[in-house]
């Protein structure tokens, strides 16, 4: 990330709330009524950060999707958060792209695992994560958020049998 993706990432961030409003704890309303400031603000640390990574995926030049890997309190591992992809590009192999964008990263910051929370009305999104090595922790957390979202916690491992991580962020 460059402080110069600020407002790219601004524009990604609203159109996924707009998009999928039930999946974020903030509202399109709250990031607009922010505005860019903060997304700045995020770009230029992020880039001089080597415990954040924030991964795009692109269809040719138009971005489809985000994910972003932040610090977490647990001792060898990393969090995913804000991971989303375009409606119209999903199940085209974009969301596995991210994942596996993130999951080499953090295997490469050395993490032994990743974490994450998914909206508890998000079974879709869940599903995914499942097919990708995650599983539930039995931990929830919230409510979050004007919609007052609770939050399921996942992991997985990236030392074990989880499956391989890796791959490239081409898109497709």
């Amino acid at each position: 990330m460059r402080p110069e993706d600020a407002e790219l990432l601004f524009a990604i961030r609203l159109r996924s709330l707009s998009t999928d409003p039930g999946a974020f704890s903030t509202t399109y309303e709250q990031e607009v009524a922010r505005g860019i400031e903060p997304w700045k603000a995020r770009a230029t640390s992020a880039s001089r950060d080597p415990h954040h990574a924030t991964f795009l995926a692109r269809d040719g030049d138009e971005v489809v999707g985000l994910a972003t890997m932040i610090p977490c309190d647990e001792p060898g591992a990393t969090e995913l958060v804000g991971m989303w992809v375009a409606p119209e590009v999903r199940r085209g192999g974009f969301g596995r792209e991210l994942i596996d964008a993130c999951l080499a990263w953090a295997l490469e910051a050395g993490n032994d695992r990743v974490v994450l929370g998914v909206a508890s009305a998000n079974d879709g999104a869940a599903r995914f994560y499942e097919r990708l090595g995650f599983t539930f922790t039995g931990a929830e957390s919230g409510p979050f958020g004007p919609q007052r979202m609770f939050v399921r916690h996942m992991v997985r491992s990236l030392r074990g049998g989880s499956g391989p991580v890796g791959g490239t962020l081409t898109g497709g």
